[in-house]
C-alpha cells in the first residue's frame, strides 16, 4: 500500500509542477476576442494583364498605410470591376458609372516585422467619373490569415477609397493609372 501511495503523491505532485511551470497545454488558454481595427493608406493602381474571369484586366494597387493590427505597412491588392451599366454619385455631388467587384485580393507586409495579412474581397462598388477621372467606392474584405506572428488573424474589414484617375491613354493605347486613399476599419481575431 505504501508504494502506491507514493506512486500517486509523485503523479500529482508532476501534475502541479506542470501547472506551476506552464507546460503547453496544462492550462487552459482564454478564447481570443476581436479587437477594433481601423487604419489608413495610400497608393496609386495601374491596370494589368491579369483577370479573375478573362473578360477585363484587373487593376494592382501598391499602397503604404498605418493600422493598430501591425503598425506601418506596404502592400498590393489586386481588384477587377465590371461595368454595372448605371449611375452612381460621387461624394463631390457628381454622377458617375458604376462598377462592380468581379474579383478581388490583397497581401499587406508590416515594416518592423515582415508579417503579413491576406485578405479575399467578398464585395466592392467603385463610381467613376468618366470625364473627370474622380472615382469613389467601397469594398468588404475577408481577412484569410497571414504570416508570423500574424498567421492566425481572421476577421472582416471595410474600406472607403476615393481617387482620381491621372491617365487613361487613347487608342491604340489602353489601360488606366491613377492615384487613391482609403480609410479602414472592421473587427479582427488575432
Amino acid at each position: 500500500m505504501g508504494k502506491r501511495i507514493s506512486a500517486i503523491a509523485i503523479v500529482a505532485m508532476g501534475a502541479a509542477l506542470a501547472l506551476m511551470v506552464g507546460v503547453p497545454g496544462a492550462m487552459a488558454r482564454p478564447a481570443p476576442r476581436p479587437m477594433k481595427y481601423k487604419g489608413s493608406d495610400a497608393g496609386s493602381y495601374v491596370t494589368v494583364n491579369f483577370s479573375f474571369d478573362g473578360a477585363a484586366e484587373a487593376t494592382v494597387t501598391t499602397y503604404a498605410g498605418r493600422d493598430n493590427l501591425g503598425g506601418p505597412f506596404t502592400g498590393q491588392s489586386v481588384a477587377e470591376y465590371v461595368d454595372a451599366k448605371t449611375t452612381c454619385s460621387l461624394p463631390s455631388g457628381g454622377t458617375g458609372e458604376k462598377y462592380t467587384l468581379v474579383g478581388g485580393m490583397s497581401a499587406t507586409t508590416y515594416s518592423g516585422t515582415l508579417n503579413q495579412v491576406y485578405a479575399y474581397w467578398t464585395s466592392a462598388v467603385l463610381c467613376v467619373d468618366l470625364s473627370t477621372g474622380a472615382e469613389a467606392g467601397s469594398f468588404t474584405q475577408e481577412i484569410i490569415g497571414g504570416s508570423g506572428k500574424l498567421a492566425n488573424v481572421s476577421g472582416t474589414a471595410t474600406g472607403t477609397f476615393q481617387g482620381q484617375g491621372l491617365a487613361a491613354p487613347s487608342s491604340p493605347g489602353n489601360g488606366l493609372f491613377g492615384a487613391v486613399q482609403t480609410q479602414l476599419s472592421g473587427s479582427i481575431i488575432r
